[in-house]
């Protein structure tokens, strides 16, 4: 085959190689990318999500109390300073 300056397919032929591997490497990290976000995703879900390591019933009637407490300290308050 004759060279010439104007013989560019060895020359389109290695950029097109680049291409595909540019577009290849492009999705793996794409792909890469939505994995971690989730993984990271579901490793917060789990860690924040916790219903199910709670005793709903005992929650509600710590919260009652604590509500309990503050009325009858505020009310005391009330007496003393009013």
């Amino acid at each position: 085959m004759e060279e010439s300056k104007f013989s560019f397919s060895e020359d389109e032929q290695s950029e097109n190689k680049k291409d595909e591997n540019v577009a290849k490497s492009k999705e793996e990290v794409k792909k890469d990318a939505q994995g971690l976000f989730a993984s990271i995703s579901k490793f917060l879900n789990e860690l924040l999500d916790f219903r199910d390591d709670t005793d709903r019933n005992a929650t509600i009637e710590a919260i009652k109390k604590t509500y309990r407490l503050r009325a009858l300290l505020l009310g005391y308050w009330c007496v003393l300073y009013l």
